[in-house]
């Protein structure tokens, strides 16, 4: 009967072990967490700037091009704290619940990435 109690306790005690670690570890695949020059751009139509000028159009361009350095430090700092908080995880394991990621930024970077590649388009075909 003693036997069966201390089986029954450890098969229990695997149980709890194993999906604890689960529940850990699914932290683990937070979503992406992407640097900057990962981001990919997102496709926009050159429509939108189909009734604006050369020097309209290169203006655009320059602020769309700090707008983008700023973003892409946004998305690496994101990063680099996520990968801070994910190599804590490994000593503290409850550290693992506030790993988050970063794409939101890296969505915003690629729309802007995208009008960037539109505006540059819009450029090329005007002969600008």
């Amino acid at each position: 009967m003693y036997c069966r109690v201390v089986q029954h306790k450890s098969l229990i005690n695997k149980i709890i072990l194993a999906s604890f670690f689960l529940v850990f570890l699914s932290g683990c695949d937070s979503g992406i967490n992407s640097s900057s020059s990962e981001v990919k751009p997102l496709y926009k139509s050159t429509t939108l700037y189909k009734n604006k000028n050369c020097l309209e159009l290169n203006n655009e361009l320059s602020y769309l091009e700090i707008e983008i350095q700023k973003m892409a430090t946004l998305v690496d700092t994101s990063k680099r704290h996520q990968d801070y908080k994910l190599s804590l995880g490994w000593i503290l394991i409850p550290s693992y619940f506030f790993i988050g990621n970063n794409e939101d930024e890296a969505h915003k970077l690629s729309i802007l990435k995208g009008e960037h590649d539109a505006i540059l388009r819009s450029l090329k075909s005007r002969q600008c």
